[in-house]
């Protein structure tokens, strides 16, 4: 919701910056279409990010362990490991970590969660192997 609202305004802003102009050309309008879309892309990037960066709340730190590896190959190269139950996750989950934490990582291996609560209360965490 946020992340539309914040769309909205921009292109709002946007709409009545040029409200002198005819706006019923097809080209123009599927041209604010675009934008409106970029916006709520840019809105959700920003949410997300302001929610991580500002958040200084204590994390919970949960201990699991390094289940399995995998490497994702395509027009990126993504690594994987396979987590066991930690926290509130009670399945083992897959989630993506830096080439250097996958290769000093091994199976079976301890890793330590630190789920944090979100500026926006929206949970999120990070992943320790050492």
């Amino acid at each position: 919701m946020p992340t539309l609202l914040i769309a909205s305004a921009f292109i709002a802003i946007l709409y009545f910056s040029h409200l002198k102009t005819e706006h019923n050309k097809t080209s123009e309008i599927l041209s604010f279409l675009g934008i409106f879309v970029f916006a709520i892309c840019y809105a959700y990037g920003t949410f997300i990010t302001i929610n991580c960066l500002y958040d200084h709340s204590e994390p919970k730190v949960f201990k699991t362990s390094v289940l399995d590896k995998r490497i994702s190959t395509g027009k990126t190269t993504t690594y994987y490991l396979q987590l066991g139950p930690w926290g509130p996750r009670k399945e083992s989950d897959e989630v993506k970590v830096s080439k250097e934490q996958y290769n000093n990582s091994k199976i079976n291996d301890e890793a330590e969660v630190y789920l944090m609560k979100g500026e926006f209360d929206i949970p999120w965490f990070e992943v320790s192997t050492n």
